[in-house]
């Protein structure tokens, strides 16, 4: 396991998964529903504002929640084991040397950890340029421990194990089929289609080649024929999107089929990702 030594690298973690690839990383702000101001600049920010909200308070100071209802966003209200219950919005957890509050995240090439330790006002905030298959979280929690004086785990060692489950499980769900359906060609579908959330995308053809372009980032993914009129939806490596293809990996990011309307003709385009998001482009 290798940890980044510096800003603007991907680090190499955990081995034979999907997000294993070592590749730079660049901003990507007009796909991101946020402001990207960089890894450093966001580690300060999350630090700075760690303390405040832990306090119910704006930057000035402006209280905006109170104690109590702060407090009862810590309280456990699901079990999820005899040491780790489920808050509002948070993890709670008992180690040897004190209760813990934490929540790790990620989205497409970043991945994020914060741990809390709020009787000692301990915080440890973990930020990298890679998709969350488990790094941020052992770092996390590796630092709360030494911090607390817990003994000694090996998170990474849990962290890779579920990665490499999952990343098996996602091979067997994009696996195509031993005899599969034969694909109607995507040609007479071409045109121009339209999310809500991901604003307007064309679909071309040529040849056996068809991409679907999302015109707000530019990103392009490719559709392969998986089985009859299902079709696996991989981002093509191009321009600054190159990076973060090599940092996805191989695999479909999603599964596209179009769908029938109420006349039954083929006018939405579905999007189903590996977590059973679906999203619908409507044809124009």
């Amino acid at each position: 396991m290798r940890y980044p030594s510096r800003y603007g690298r991907i680090v190499r973690y955990p081995p034979s998964t999907r997000q294993s690839q070592l590749q730079p990383c660049s901003p990507l702000r007009s796909h991101l529903p946020w402001r990207f101001i960089g890894l450093p600049q966001l580690r300060r920010h999350l630090l700075k504002r760690r303390s405040q909200l832990a306090g119910g308070t704006t930057p000035d100071g402006k209280r905006i929640l109170s104690v109590e209802n702060l407090a009862y966003t810590h309280t456990p209200k699901v079990a999820i084991s005899d040491k780790v219950s489920y808050a509002l919005g948070w993890f709670i957890e008992q180690t040897p040397n004190g209760g813990i509050v934490r929540h790790s995240g990620g989205t497409r090439s970043f991945g994020s950890m914060v741990v809390l330790q709020l009787d000692r006002k301990l915080g440890v905030v973990v930020l990298t340029n890679q998709g969350n298959v488990g790094m941020p979280d052992t770092i996390g929690l590796w630092a709360i421990d030494r911090l607390l004086g817990n003994p000694v785990v090996d998170h990474a060692a849990k962290s890779l194990a579920l990665a490499k489950t999952a990343y098996g499980d996602s091979v067997q769900q994009y696996a195509r089929p031993a005899s599969p359906l034969p694909s109607p060609p995507l040609a007479p579908l071409a045109g121009n289609f339209a999310n809500p959330g991901f604003g307007k995308a064309v679909l071309r053809t040529d040849g056996d080649m068809a991409t679907v372009e999302l015109l707000g980032s530019g990103a392009k993914l490719r559709l392969d024929p998986w089985n009859g009129g299902v079709y696996t939806a991989t981002l093509v490596p191009e321009g600054r999107f190159a990076a973060v293809a090599a940092n996805l990996g191989p695999l479909p990011s999603a599964f596209a089929q179009f769908q029938s309307d109420k006349d039954g003709k083929p006018t939405i385009l579905r999007l189903t990702f590996a977590t059973g998001q679906a999203y619908d482009f409507k044809r124009e």
